[in-house]
């Protein structure tokens, strides 16, 4: 063999055994990083626990949802878990992300049912909520969404006094369901106007009125209660042709009011001789209390004065039967449905005309007072009655320009 040819060999077979080396460091390598990946264990749980909760402390929010998902994971069992999901829950609320810390409070209310701060999960489930009606609102870019949002919030604050009656939250929770619900109400009044603008005034009164029943203590109430009687003034419900017509056809309908509701459980309707010389009552020689025909506004005979639904408690609700700017209406009314005795009366003014009110029943909740509505008698129930808060009716009382 040549000297060429010899070196020419030489440096193929050291070529091929560097070759050689290489591809045998690699596998080597390659060997020793999959052995350690197997070999390595997460953290004990305490040590992920305490990074999550000083990423909390330093309102590193994303580290530290990242820490107690780790947790979760890692440690399903841990007796830290159920602690790190409600501050998972926390940190998740506190970068917005709304959704997740629903989604988590749920978790904490279906896996721990019976943990003593139930209470906790259930509030910032309903905080998570509020805050993104509250977006909504502010942006007033889809206020159909907005809507929907304050109504979903509004029930899982009402599941937190369902199920915490006596929460530590619950006094903060009053003041948002107070918003919301102040926003729904006007939402439902601007509807309830753009109707009568538009000529629909059912679907005015119907707006209106689920202001007067659900939100009845908001700003907006009253609003609602002077829409609901234009619209009847406008329809002129109780003096139309169709009305008289329908009442005549109805006559023959038994209108008399079962004796299982009572205007008050447990009260009577006995008034003292003071409260009846305030009401401008008098009582005749058989014994029967007659209204007096005061000058401004005489109340009806056979009905309880304005004086006995301010006796009344504020937060309740009753049924106002009928609603007419002509007093005689609400005599032939009590005679054609034999409510004598029992239906209370009140007046006040709407854009300068004096109203004229029969209210029956006091109901603890609306879902009460609906139920008590479903129980009148067709041809009252075909009158379209509907629920009010006593309280509204009460401020309407006590308004001066309603009683000069």
């Amino acid at each position: 063999m040549t000297t060429q040819g010899s070196l020419l060999l030489h440096l193929r077979l050291r070529t091929g055994l560097v070759l050689l080396v290489l591809l045998t460091s690699g596998l080597g390598l390659s060997g020793c990083a999959t052995t350690g990946s197997q070999k390595s264990a997460p953290p004990p749980a305490e040590n992920i626990y305490s990074e999550g909760r000083k990423a909390l402390q330093a309102q590193d929010y994303p580290l530290a949802s990242s820490h107690f998902r780790q947790l979760e994971i890692y440690y399903p069992d841990s007796p830290y878990n159920h602690q790190a999901q409600m501050e998972l829950a926390y940190a998740y609320f506190k970068s917005g992300d709304y959704s997740s810390s629903i989604a988590t409070t749920d978790r904490l209310i279906r896996n721990y049912p019976d943990n003593n701060n139930q209470d906790y999960p259930r509030y910032l489930k309903a905080l998570a909520s509020y805050e993104q009606a509250v977006a909504l609102i502010e942006a007033d870019t889809d206020r159909h969404a907005a809507i929907l949002a304050a109504q979903t919030a509004l029930q899982y604050f009402n599941e937190l006094k369902t199920n915490s009656p006596d929460s530590k939250y619950q006094q903060d929770a009053d003041k948002r369901v107070a918003y919301l619900q102040e926003q729904l109400a006007q939402y439902e009044v601007t509807l309830a106007r753009k109707m009568i603008e538009q000529g629909n005034h059912a679907s005015a009164i119907v707006h209106a009125r689920n202001v007067v029943e659900n939100y009845p203590n908001t700003r907006s109430a009253a609003d609602a209660l002077a829409i609901v009687d234009m619209g009847y003034e406008i329809m002129a419900i109780d003096n139309s042709d169709d009305n008289r017509t329908e009442i005549q056809q109805q006559s023959s309908v038994p209108a008399v009011i079962s004796s299982t509701m009572p205007m008050v459980t447990g009260q009577t309707h006995t008034e003292t001789v003071e409260e009846m010389d305030e009401a401008g009552m008098e009582a005749n020689s058989s014994g029967a209390v007659q209204a007096v025909q005061v000058a401004k506004q005489p109340r009806p005979s056979g009905t309880l004065p304005s004086s006995w639904i301010k006796q009344q408690p504020a937060d309740q609700y009753t049924i106002q039967l009928v609603s007419t700017v002509d007093s005689d209406t609400l005599t032939q009314f009590i005679k054609r449905h034999k409510l004598a005795d029992q239906v209370a009366y009140y007046h006040k003014k709407v854009n300068g005309k004096t109203w004229h009110a029969l209210v029956y029943g006091v109901y603890p909740s609306v879902a009460e007072a609906r139920q008590a509505v479903a129980a009148l008698p067709t041809a009252l129930r075909n009158n379209k009655p509907w629920i009010q808060g006593i309280q509204t009716i009460q401020q309407a009382i006590d308004d001066p320009a309603n009683n000069p």
